[in-house]
């Protein structure tokens, strides 16, 4: 057949034009072969080939086609078609029968035809070849220009090989097949591409070219049941541009619209047969491999903007055999490109650079049967990710979502029936993926930040029920600074059942399972390197993450029930760490420093071996010249200097530098974290979050941007929180478990709250603006906790460095940007948290640092809480359990339980003053920086009404008594040394925060943060204690000490916080002013005792090891200390201030109630022991402290009142004064009168001591030195006001038994503090104590021979103590009752059980009286707390203006009835000498010692005395140290001891050990007395006071007693203590004692009227002594006696009278013989009176001078061995009760003498005799004081035998006129004033001076 010129076109296009066309078939019997070509159109040649052959054996066929050509232009196709298918439907139709309609015909043949044909193919070989060459085919329409797809080659061969087979078999199952497809340069582009088919390559991409393939090989061979297809692609190139989708989406659009309006019905196709299930059946018969090899593949994705993504990949391996597929794949890399120009030149994947997405390797196997596929990724993963990319990927995806949706519009109209096939995983598939290679995606957030993730090793596995993952390391990188990093992470998303048993645990949940995460890792570690803004970084990361949100169009679902419930949480972690670094040039700063300090040690070390070897060499005679030895040392030098330099070069060669700033550290971590359905929804969070936060209040219609809520259970082993390298941690917990609800939310900002960052997004698209809410997330906790050890630590040590935390942790936390001031952590915790935590502790420990260095772990306060707790709600913090507070020091040998409160209840409320509800929280909302509103006044604050102004805290201590035991009481235990640990604890807390790292030059100018210790207003204290007991001792070694136990302590207090600025000029925080508003303490039932180490004597070195001695000292039914307004506790502190300056009332008021207190020679030893310790203790810390050089200013004129915030220091000495002024009054002294009197006084210190005395003052009453120095009128406040009720005393001596009793009904005690007064040109305190006491009695025991155990003293009754006014008694009755008069009996049980109870009698010894006590002390000057320092007295100032500043106590009485026995008497005596009246032993060289300094620093500097002050310092320091150093050794001897008490080698330790102990405390004491003595001179030489020293100068006086009768009588009584003896009447009685600092003292007695009444019955006379009547009408303004007395320190045990003198004024004596045996009895009980005064009269000086030689002999003899100690004790004993007495002198005294014998008739019988006893005087003697009264009797009988005699014969004196008596008299008195002055210092011996008066 041949046609010939035939064309077809179109006013649209043309469609083809045919040239000549030639068929031929040949038909044979063997052969069939068919051939024809096809020429078509002008430009385009379709030439077709056709051939086939057909044989007996074979059929082979062969078809080319070369050039062909289609357009597809589909207007024109639906335009002829409905042309056709109108004449189509114009034809008649008619209905057919099956035999009429051809098509039913041949449908009824086909099945015929096709079984021969198969029939006939079975049985031959096929072979058939298939060849396209330039074929090319075209898709438009009118409104698309369409798409050009062609082939450039392709040829198929297939060859079918038969087999015998049955005939219903399918063709393929038993034949051999063989196919090969060969392809060459398949495109598709767009159709106005300008690119010809032949420019097409595999090294160019051309865009807008869909698809381009180079080469495309396929090969399947089959043969029997094997099959294999081995594929080969070649330079693949795939586009998907937004060009080439919006051309397919036209063309789609026309093929709708032509559906559309032609109206076509589509109908659902019938169902096709499964043809996947018969080729299912193939595929598994079959062996199957298949085989894919691609290479060079590059797919782009592009878009309009010029833009786009290009992925790489070099090489694509798929090969399958069943059961099992692989994939490989090589050099995958995905790059960001321009689209410029018409191609892209196409690379390797090695060549290209900067990829986005870089996978190198990649191996898969899929496993059919069992369901599984492995993906291997061997070599490099990493992609690199930025918006520009992502916007690529947006842009494509969108492209293809509107693809799909065009798809889908088409899907629509064309239904389609079945169901789609199930995905793989549906089925259980299960995919495993293993990286081994280096994996790291990074996160290009700006131009500044990005964030890169690495990731090493990880394992993954996934199904569709779960997935599981394990990664070996994972680390995050944020701006190439690794900032997270975790190694071993497990990761699972298990089924349902995973966490069953856990939620089962829960009650209130209503689902039993849910699906769970699971994750778990060895450890994590957060490191925030040095000055790197996290912050920044991880906002950019969030505005990304928003933005990612904002173009993904994600919206917010609302959260309702219905919404998908989360998985629950498991997060197990080994290891989890927060660090943030330090500073790098501080840490080497403080490592070269400590080099430095290093190497000097070493430095030192050299240059001592240097000296030793040139020391060595010049022994042995080597001759080195200083020049050599210069150089030499020159040597060293520059070595050491070497060697320092080549250290630092290698300081961190072995060991790396610190970095470490603030570490937070977790081990053994667990977090499970359960959600739920009864708490998920909007409206249940809101109901947990009510429930837990009650107090705020919730306001309607509040939308959340996150809520969520969640059960919590958390554990971990240890949890501890470092700084630096600090050896202490600052948190330490151990074994917690935490448990409770948990609910976050994030309240949805208003329009101001929101802000509009920018994310930086490469063009061509530009910068996009996010969304950001200001509002916080908050967080509703409920939870509880379990914790075995929790410990806390703090102090002014870490404040730098975590002043330096805080500066890094603006960095990593970035501040709000609302322009409002900052607020401080306390504020910023109450917004964000809220809710109840209550835990249960075992052991808590607060640790607060006592020292200011910050490596310090030894020295700290340490609160101890033991099975406590803890329950923190809104503002209220309750703890329950037992409190133990410790004193931790460096030595441990001070450690102590300072404090012990089991079973404690502390509570602390807390109350924030804020200008709004301080619990509304939700209506603080921030504001954004351009959104602050116009009408904002002053300085904007968006949580003005929530920020706290002040802080009022309220703490409240409760105990209550232990049910188990009774012993287990609050407790307090402290040393001395405590006291100073406390004090400097508290030195640490008033420590000032340096600023760091703060001011321009640091670029850190913000307002420094306000402190919470001065953010209080006030604080508030409740302590409540059911019991309390406290110790207190000097030191570790227990030697003495002290304990109190109360029955309850109350204590309420209030103090306030006032912030007053500091006006001084310069930039200064406002001073804190702390003052006490109230302060009330009560104590209930207290009792307490004196405690020593037990000694054999008085020695002050003890064992530390000796048991300890108690002895009762006081106790009280109730104490009360009230301080402040205690009234009103809500008054104004300015009212109380003024009514306290108008009623002068004083500062503290204490009353007592019921005391009893016992004071004996042990409680005495105890306390002075006590004092003594605390005065070295403080002259120790002032001498040591940096203030004790220097000294003070002092102004000459008016003092300013305010007192200036630091006052000057600084030396000076009196102003100068005026030009105008008149020569100083010192040169006034140095010349004239004055210089010469002073000479004179001088020179006349050397003389004898000889008392001089004035005319007796009619005011020796009112010139008391202790009464005037307490009732001066310069108090500067008034401190203390002690008032006691119903209190006793009791006192017992030393040398006698028995007790006497003090009670008074009521006593009153005022303390005073005065303006410092001049003493000895030094500066000194002044502080008065005047005393009070109502209704006071003595009481003593009648039976002295009964011994009261300690605290079972015989107590008074109620009745015996109080005030109780009863009309006066006289007479007998008085003496004998047993009422409460004077003399009075009663009776006090003794014994706490029944069989030791008894009565004891106590006599009244003086009634009820009133008792004044006046005391004044000086003492040193606290600077700090003088306001003014007034101006020493200049020398021409009036003397007697001057304050003596001598310590002065004064005892007065107004009326005293007294009436005593004997042995009350001797009991009285002994405990005034030697209890109250005692004096600690002095050294006399301590004053010789600084007069001698004085003189020999007169002339020195103030820099050379200041050297050796200095150095004495330093080696006082030392000593300390080396005291230290001791006391923990030993403190760690002792306390092994404890457990091995018999260890013979640690008890000869522990005694070598106390010895250098002892040693080292008395070289302490030795240089601090030394270095007090020398800053005492320095500090006189600042003051620039001339110390005149002499050759000789007189002693100054230290203390001052007075002891003073306005009017006494003391009744004498017999042993019974009730018949009377004698009446002694006195009026104005004085007695003085003063101590000097030369270790004497001087006693004087002043009486200004006495009366002796006789009381024995049938007495001859009553008024035994009574003075005479030229005493003067006014006995007030007289001296009736005066007694002087002048004693020095005792030699050998003898005291030492010095001047003793008596004065006498004229007296009538009437005295019997019976009165004065009966008084002699009194005072003397052990003399025989007969025998004394027959030795005395007999051997005077006999006995004299066998005393001397007795002496002399005693002192001959050696010292006694062990055998004569009760010798020794006697000897000890007869020299106490000897005196030596100098100078003894009675002057002349007129007497009026009677006196009746011991018979009726006596001849010494004398009635109403004028006598004169003689002045006696006697030197050198050593006499007790019944010798010396002995002595004087026998010399005045002698001399006054004679005027006995001639009164008694009534004979006169021959020289009568001469002999003028009054005249001797006033001659005596002229003597006394000459010789004793007006003031004289006599010796109180109670009563012996009657002996001197007796005949």
């Amino acid at each position: 057949m041949i046609i010939s010129d035939f064309s077809t076109q179109s006013p649209q296009a043309k469609v083809a034009e045919l040239l000549k066309l030639n068929v031929k078939v040949t038909i044979g019997m063997d052969l069939i072969d068919s051939h024809s070509s096809l020429h078509v159109g002008e430009d385009l040649t379709f030439h077709i080939d056709l051939s086939l052959q057909i044989g007996v054996d074979l059929i082979d066929s062969h078809s080319s086609l070369h050039g062909a050509y289609f357009h597809y232009h589909h207007d024109e196709v639906q335009y002829w078609a409905s042309v056709i298918s109108r004449i189509l439907s114009g034809e008649q139709t008619l209905p057919k029968t099956v035999d009429d309609d051809p098509e039913m015909v041949e449908d009824l043949s086909h099945n015929t035809l096709k079984t021969s044909v198969s029939k006939y193919i079975m049985r031959r070989k096929m072979k058939s070849v298939i060849e396209f060459v330039e074929v090319s085919s075209a898709l438009s329409s009118a409104s698309c220009a369409g798409l050009l797809l062609g082939v450039q080659s392709f040829t198929l061969v297939a060859t079918v090989n038969p087999e015998l087979i049955d005939e219903d078999a399918d063709y393929f199952d038993p034949n051999d097949v063989h196919v090969e497809l060969d392809i060459q340069k398949v495109y598709c582009q767009h159709m106005e591409s300008q690119v010809s088919h032949h420019q097409l390559n595999g090294h160019s991409h051309f865009w807008d070219h869909l698809l381009f393939i180079d080469t495309l090989m396929v090969k399947l061979r089959k043969l029997g049941e094997e099959a294999n297809l081995d594929c080969m692609i070649c330079n693949t190139q795939l586009e998907w541009s937004t060009n080439i989708v919006n051309t397919a989406m036209q063309f789609l659009g026309s093929l709708q619209r032509s559906r559309s309006s032609s109206g076509e019905i589509i109908l659902p196709p019938a169902p096709r047969p499964r043809v996947v299930s018969r080729s299912q059946s193939w595929w598994q018969k079959w062996k199957s491999t298949l085989r894919v090899d691609m290479s060079n593949v590059n797919v782009f994705l592009t878009n309009n903007f010029q833009v786009g993504l290009m992925l790489r990949l070099d090489t694509f391996t798929v090969d399958h055999a069943i059961p099992q597929s692989a994939v490989i794949l090589e050099g995958c890399k995905v790059v960001y490109v321009q689209v410029t120009g018409k191609s892209l030149g196409l690379l390797r994947s090695t060549e290209l650079h900067h990829p986005v997405f870089h996978l190198q390797e990649l191996r898969a196997t899929f496993k059919q049967d069992v369901k599984e596929a492995n993906v291997q990724i061997l070599k490099d993963l990493s992609c690199d990710w930025r918006t520009c990319h992502h916007m690529c990927i947006i842009q494509a995806l969108q492209d293809s979502s509107d693809f799909i949706a065009r798809i889908r519009t088409d899907d629509i109209e064309r239904p389609t029936g079945g169901s789609s096939a199930a995905t793989p995983f549906s089925e259980g598939f299960k995919v495993n993926v293993v990286v081994l290679a280096h994996t790291s995606f990074t996160l290009h957030l700006s131009k500044d930040h990005s964030i890169t993730i690495v990731a090493e090793s990880y394992v993954m596995s996934y199904t569709k029920e779960e997935l599981l993952m394990e990664l070996k390391m994972l680390a995050v990188k944020c701006d190439d600074a690794e900032v997270f990093n975790i190694s071993g992470i497990l990761f699972g998303n298990t089924h349902d059942c995973e966490l069953e048993t856990e939620r089962m645990m829960e009650d209130n949940l209503i689902l039993k399972t849910n699906r769970a995460w699971n994750i778990s890792f060895d450890s994590c570690t957060i490191v925030f390197p040095y000055a790197y803004n996290f912050a920044a970084c991880f906002d950019e990361f969030v505005n990304v993450f928003k933005w990612i949100k904002l173009v993904h169009k994600v919206q917010r679902k609302p959260f309702t029930i219905d919404s998908k419930l989360p998985p629950d949480l498991k997060l197990k972690g080994k290891v989890f760490m927060i660090q943030l670094c330090d500073d790098p040039f501080e840490v080497k700063l403080g490592d070269n420093y400590d080099l430095m300090k290093d190497e000097e040690t070493e430095g030192i070390k050299r240059r001592r071996v240097m000296d030793q070897k040139i020391a060595s060499l010049r022994k042995m005679g080597t001759f080195l010249p200083e020049d050599k030895v210069k150089d030499l040392y020159d040597s060293l030098g520059k070595k050491s200097s070497d060697i320092y330099i080549q250290r630092s070069r290698q300081l961190y060669a072995t060991s790396p530098m610190r970095t470490k700033l603030f570490t937070w550290k977790m081990e053994g971590l667990e977090i499970l974290a359960l959600a739920d359905l009864s708490y998920h929804g909007k409206d249940n969070v809101l109901k947990c979050m009510k429930e837990i936060d009650k107090d705020s209040p919730l306001p309607d219609g509040l939308d959340f941007l996150t809520m969520w809520c969640r059960t919590v259970h958390l554990s971990m082993d240890t949890w501890t929180i470092m700084l630096r390298d600090y050896p202490q941690p600052m948190l330490e917990v151990k074994d917690m478990h935490l448990w409770g609800k948990l609910v976050g939310a994030e309240q949805d900002g208003t329009k101001r709250a929101k802000r509009f960052p920018l994310v930086e997004v490469a063009g061509p698209w530009g910068d996009m603006a996010v969304e950001r809410n200001l509002p916080a997330l908050k967080f509703y906790h409920d939870f509880s906790c379990d914790i075995h050890s929790w410990t806390m630590a703090y102090g002014p040590c870490w404040e730098p460095a975590l002043a330096q935390y805080n500066l890094c942790l603006d960095l990593v936390n970035k501040p709000s940007v609302d322009p409002s001031r900052p607020m401080p952590w306390w504020d910023k915790s109450r917004i964000l948290l809220h809710g109840r935590l209550t835990a249960s502790i075992k052991q808590m420990s607060w640790l607060y640092h006592a020292s200011l260095d910050p490596y310090n772990s030894t020295e700290m306060m340490d609160w101890s809480w033991s099975e406590v707790v803890l329950d923190w709600t809104n503002a209220k913090i309750v703890l329950k359990g037992d409190l133990d507070i410790y004193a931790r020091t460096a030595s441990k040998y001070d450690d102590c339980r300072l404090l012990h409160l089991p079973n404690l209840r502390l509570c602390l409320k807390l109350e924030w003053l804020c200008l709004g509800d301080a619990n509304d929280h939700h209506a603080v909302m921030p504001c954004a920086p351009d959104k602050i509103p116009d009408y904002s006044m002053e300085e904007h604050d968006s949580f003005r009404a929530f920020r706290s102004q002040n802080l009022n805290l309220d703490i409240s201590m409760d105990t209550k008594p232990l049910r188990d035991t009774t012993l287990n009481v609050p407790s307090c235990l402290f040393y001395a040394s405590t006291i100073k640990f406390l004090d400097k604890l508290k030195l640490c807390l008033l420590a000032v925060t340096r600023p760091i790292r703060r001011g321009r030059i640091f670029k850190n100018t913000k307002p420094k943060k306000i402190q919470l210790t001065r953010h209080y207003k006030s604080i508030k204290l409740s302590v409540n204690l059911h019991r309390f007991n406290a110790c207190y001792w000097m030191s570790f070694a227990k030697q003495h000490g002290s304990e109190l136990l109360a029955d309850a302590f109350v204590l309420h207090l209030c103090n306030d916080l006032t912030l007053t600025p500091v006006e001084d000029g310069l930039w200064h925080r406002p001073a804190a002013d702390w003052s006490v508003r109230y302060l009330i303490c009560d104590l209930t039932d207290t009792r307490s005792w004196l405690q020593s180490a037990r000694t054999e004597s008085d020695e002050l070195n003890v064992s530390y090891r000796n048991p300890v001695d108690k002895s009762f000292f006081i106790s009280v039914h109730r104490v009360s200390y009230k301080r402040g307004d205690f009234n009103d506790p809500n008054s104004d502190p300015e009212e109380e201030r003024e009514c306290r300056q108008d009623k002068m009332s004083a500062t503290h008021n204490v009353h007592v109630y019921g005391m009893k207190g016992a004071w004996t020679k042990h409680n005495r030893n105890v306390l002075l022991g006590l004092y003594d310790s605390y005065q070295k203790a403080q002259s120790l810390k002032r001498n040591l402290s940096a203030d004790a050089l220097k000294g003070f200013k002092i102004d000459g004129g008016q003092q300013s009142s305010q007192k200036n915030r630091s006052m000057s220091m600084s030396a000076g000495g009196p102003p100068s004064p005026p030009p105008s002024v008149s020569p100083s009054p010192l040169s006034k002294l140095q010349t004239g009168h004055a210089l010469a009197m002073l000479m004179k006084l001088v020179a006349e210190s050397d003389s004898k001591s000889v008392v001089f005395t004035e005319e007796p003052s009619s005011t020796n009453l009112d010139e008391l030195h202790g009464m005037a120095a307490c009732q001066t009128d310069d108090v500067i406040c008034r401190n203390w006001q002690i008032e006691l009720h119903n209190a006793q005393m009791v006192l017992k001596g030393v040398e006698t038994s028995g007790n006497v009793i003090v009670s008074a009904a009521k006593a009153q005690i005022l303390s005073c503090t005065h303006t410092p007064v001049w003493k000895n040109s030094q500066l000194r305190s002044k502080t008065t104590w005047v005393g009070s006491v109502e209704c006071m009695q003595y009481y003593a025991t009648v039976d002295p021979s009964y011994e009261f155990e300690d605290d079972c003293y015989p107590w008074l009754s109620a009745e015996n103590v109080e005030d109780r006014s009863e009309a006066d008694l006289s007479g007998l009755p008085e003496m004998v009752a047993s009422g409460h008069s004077v003399g009075g009996v009663v009776y006090s049980t003794v014994g706490s059980d029944k069989k030791s109870r008894q009565q004891v009698q106590l006599q009244r010894i003086i009634s009820r009286c009133k008792c004044q006590l006046f005391y004044a002390s000086y003492g040193e000057v606290d600077l700090n707390l003088v306001a003014e320092v007034p101006p020493p007295p200049s020398d021409d100032s009036d003397m007697m203006t001057w304050e003596e500043g001598v310590d002065a106590f004064t005892l007065l009485h107004h009326d005293l009835n007294v009436c005593t026995n004997h042995l009350q008497y001797n009991m009285i005596l002994d405990i005034v000498n030697n209890l109250l009246l005692h004096v600690e032993q002095k050294k006399k060289d301590t004053s010789e010692k600084l007069q001698s300094m004085r003189f020999q620093l007169q002339l020195s500097s103030e820099e050379d005395q200041k050297t050796p002050i200095q150095q004495l310092q330093a080696e006082l320091r030392q000593e300390c140290e080396r005291l230290r150093r001791h006391e923990k050794d030993l403190y760690l001897i002792h306390k092994a001891l404890d457990d091995d008490e018999d260890n013979e080698i640690l008890l000869q330790q522990s005694e070598e050990l106390e010895e250098m102990l002892f040693e080292c405390k008395e070289k302490i004491n030795n240089l601090n007395e030394e270095l007090a003595m020398r800053i005492s001179c320095f500090k006189e030489n600042q003051l620039q006071v001339k110390v005149k020293t002499t050759k000789a100068q007189q002693a100054s006086v230290d203390r001052r007693n007075e002891v003073c009768f306005k009017f006494a009588q003391w009744r004498l009584t017999e042993a019974d203590g009730q018949l009377g003896i004698t009446d002694l009447a006195l009026r104005n009685f004085v007695y003085t004692k003063e101590n000097r600092d030369n270790d004497t003292w001087t006693h004087q007695l002043e009486l200004g009227w006495v009366k002796v009444t006789n009381l024995l019955p049938n007495s001859l006379y009553k008024d035994v002594l009574v003075p005479r009547d030229p005493l003067g009408y006014d006995c007030d303004r007289q001296m009736a006696l005066r007694i002087i007395s002048s004693e020095k320190p005792p030699v050998g045990g003898i005291a030492v009278k010095e001047h003793f003198e008596v004065n006498v004024a004229p007296m009538q004596i009437q005295m019997t013989y019976q009165f004065y045996k009966t008084v002699m009895g009194f005072f003397f009980p052990d003399k025989n009176i007969e025998t004394d005064d027959q030795d005395h009269a007999d051997g005077n000086s006999m006995k004299k001078k066998e005393k001397k030689s007795s002496l002399k002999k005693e002192s001959m003899k050696q010292v006694p061995s062990s055998h004569d100690l009760n010798e020794i004790d006697k000897m000890k004993e007869r020299a106490a009760n000897n005196n030596t007495f100098y100078y003894v002198k009675v002057p002349e005294v007129s007497l009026r003498v009677s006196y009746k014998g011991e018979k009726d008739k006596n001849i010494e019988d004398i009635h109403d005799f004028s006598i004169k006893l003689p002045t006696l005087e006697y030197h050198n003697c050593i006499w007790t004081w019944f010798d010396m009264l002995m002595s004087m009797k026998n010399d005045c009988k002698r001399v006054i035998l004679s005027q006995a005699i001639k009164q008694k014969l009534h004979m006169r004196s021959r020289i009568v006129p001469e002999e003028t008596p009054l005249t001797d008299v006033q001659q005596e008195e002229d003597k006394m004033k000459m010789l004793l002055g007006a003031k004289i210092l006599v010796s109180f011996i109670g009563g012996k001076e009657i002996d001197v008066l007796k005949m």
